[in-house]
């Protein structure tokens, strides 16, 4: 963050993350690293005064490598100056600040000895003297031993790899006269096992060299190492402490260390949607505001595992954890999330995680309040497939129903039927008194149809003074013609609005599946054509 940001301000900021030190900025260059301790200390002897700045606390003295350069490299370079901090710098800007203590333990290589980290367990085979002949060596095992030291009155001479051996068993004439010496390569170093690591680095930097032969000087024994595995045996002890100092690596990018962590959370805290971070042990790393006002969590929930949350924490986070444990690298699920509350809005949390090299390092969730979403996708469903003014089902819920119950009855060679209904007489009426007294009326048969029919049962309006009901599992027309005339007593009783009795009929026609028809078109027609029959040749109430 700036140099010139106010200790107080640094402080609160280091606080609400767990960052152990934080880069300083000036002119997008990294000028300094201070730490919490350091702040406290600072603000001690200046009686708590909040608008020091963090330069007067922060130290100066850092020593900046790239991430890929060799550790032999950095060894010989920084081996003999005095610093509090390396800034390792990565290929995609990101940095990372390794502590004293790293730095410390970098230090202890230059007196750490070479014997004391090398596997001695299984040495090379140290041979007497390198006149040795070939013959002598057949049916050594590759595998096990890879490499030979040649020796001469106890002195390690040279290395000599076992497939160069079996090579030149295989394509000399007399291996019984050609020496291990021939083969044997004497350009590598023999380095004493009571050297520095330090000293051993920086030498074999100098030259270059894949290997080097170890030698423990009171029993002369040897063996051969790996430059690589040496390097790679060293930065394996430096992982504990990278990996305990990994908190602290922030992204930079021109404006500096720290700024993209410090833009990340401003946004976080400025969306209008819950985020909240979760580390592969399934601990809360990180919550925002909303998501804290969402969820109901108090303020101490990071750091804390999903089971330990309170009431309302383990409810919602009950559908989550199974989630958790289940998610797919290319899938990001969206869970329903459960509150307890009085007032439960409907929540949705998005998971999302965070992948490397397909194992997953963590995970987002992003939590919404959709509550009004849902509302208004009823509201909408509701317009979209019922009728405003009886509230029953309207043609395209109908049609979308018709063709369900067609698909079954097919599926279980079963019967249903389809009556069409024209209301007797609504006209006169509607022209009589007007529209609203029309409305009226119609809002009230359709409350006496729907009461009419079984729960099953499916009443529509189609539109004007005609309905449609469709009459599932009716194996017989007899059964079919009691629900028709127990439909039309419903309506033959007076209907008193506003003041008024009217009376009206209706007019009924039906179509039985699937002897009228397979389709809904076509059963819907058959009913029509029927109803026009009977309006025609029946007098109903």
């Amino acid at each position: 963050m700036p140099h010139d940001t106010s200790l107080s301000a640094l402080l609160k900021r280091l606080k609400e993350n767990p960052w152990a030190c934080a880069g300083l900025i000036k002119d997008s260059r990294l000028i300094g690293v201070v730490h919490a301790h350091s702040i406290l200390k600072t603000m001690d002897e200046n009686s708590g005064r909040v608008m020091a700045t963090p330069k007067e606390c922060a130290c100066s003295e850092l020593a900046f490598t790239d991430a890929d350069t060799p550790l032999t490299s950095f060894m010989q370079k920084y081996s003999n100056k005095d610093f509090e901090h390396i800034v390792v710098c990565k290929p995609n800007g990101q940095m990372q600040i390794i502590s004293q203590d790293s730095h410390q333990k970098i230090q202890n290589f230059q007196e750490t000895p070479l014997g004391t980290i090398l596997p001695t367990a299984a040495p090379s085979l140290a041979l007497e003297e390198s006149e040795t002949c070939l013959k002598a060596l057949e049916g050594l095992s590759v595998e096990t031993m890879p490499y030979l030291v040649t020796t001469s009155e106890g002195h390690p001479t040279g290395i000599v790899s076992r497939k160069d051996i079996a090579s030149a068993i295989q394509t000399q004439k007399n291996i019984w006269q050609v020496s291990i010496k021939e083969v044997a390569d004497y350009r590598y170093p023999v380095i004493a096992d009571d050297t520095p690591i330090g000293q051993t680095l920086c030498t074999l930097e100098s030259a270059k060299d894949p290997l080097f032969i170890c030698q423990n000087s009171p029993t002369n024994q040897c063996w051969v190492v790996e430059t690589a595995h040496l390097n790679k045996h060293i930065a394996h002890a430096l992982n504990p402490l990278f990996a305990e100092f990994s908190h602290i690596a922030q992204r930079t990018t021109t404006q500096g260390l720290l700024h993209a962590r410090l833009l990340d959370r401003t946004v976080n805290e400025a969306m209008n949607v819950g985020v909240i971070a979760i580390s592969p042990q399934l601990v809360i790393q990180y919550c925002n505001k909303v998501a804290g006002k969402l969820l109901d969590l108090t303020d101490d929930i990071v750091g804390k595992k999903l089971s330990e949350l309170g009431a309302n924490g383990i409810k919602a986070f009950n559908s989550v954890e199974p989630v958790l444990k289940a998610l797919d690298k290319d899938v990001s699920p969206v869970v329903n999330l459960d509150l307890p509350n009085t007032y439960s809005p409907s929540l949705q949390a998005k998971v999302t995680g965070i992948w490397e090299n397909r194992i997953v390092n963590g995970y987002i969730l992003t939590i919404e309040d959709t509550t009004d979403v849902k509302i208004a996708e009823t509201k909408l469903r509701k317009l979209a497939y019922y009728d405003p003014l009886t509230g029953l089902p309207n043609r395209a819920l109908l049609f979308e129903r018709l063709s369900m119950e067609v698909k079954k009855s097919r599926r279980e060679q079963s019967k249903f039927a389809v009556v069409f209904v024209d209301l007797d007489r609504f006209k006169e009426v509607n022209d009589k008194h007007g529209h609203k007294v029309g409305d009226a009326l119609l809002s009230e048969v359709a409350s006496r149809f729907s009461s009419a029919v079984r729960d099953s049962d499916t009443v529509a309006r189609l539109g004007g003074d005609e309905f449609l009901f469709i009459l599932p599992n009716m194996e017989s027309k007899q059964t079919l013609a009691i629900v028709i005339y127990k439909v039309l007593r419903s309506i033959c009783a007076p209907f008193e609005i506003n003041g008024l009795s009217l009376s009206i009929g209706a007019s009924f026609g039906s179509a039985y599946y699937p002897e009228d028809g397979t389709t809904p078109e076509d059963l819907i027609e058959h009913a029509d054509k029927n109803m026009y029959k009977s309006k025609k040749n029946t007098t109903t109430c």
